[in-house]
């Protein structure tokens, strides 16, 4: 089952229906519980940010979050002194452009991040 029909259970669960019937449950049923019907929003919600994030890092650059190497950052320091652009190093190191600027700044070649 994907997370997007898990995600549809649950809002459904909370909503106090069968998912399957869309019958509204009794007023008695475990179901319609206040801390049950919470618990299940915090699922839901918890559920869309993992969704979310996953999504996002599909995205990203394929070194994005990697430990840098001594030969990267030697490698970055001179594309920065040739006059390529952030994106252009973005694109080089498969790195986002702002841990373009995170690195320069950390190396001490740049002294103030743009924003």
């Amino acid at each position: 089952m994907d997370k997007e029909r898990s995600i549809e259970i649950i809002d459904a669960l909370a909503a106090g229906t069968d998912p399957t019937t869309g019958e509204v449950f009794a007023s008695d049923h475990v179901m319609q519980n206040a801390d049950v019907v919470r618990a299940l929003y915090d699922a839901s919600i918890a559920l869309r940010e993992q969704v979310s994030k996953s999504e996002k890092s599909k995205t990203l650059p394929t070194r994005a979050g990697a430990p840098w190497t001594s030969k990267e950052n030697e490698e970055l320091v001179a594309g920065h002194r040739s006059g390529l652009t952030e994106s252009e190093l973005a694109g080089l190191h498969q790195r986002t452009r702002g841990a373009i600027q995170r690195r320069l700044l950390r190396l001490g070649i740049i002294t103030n991040q743009l924003p």
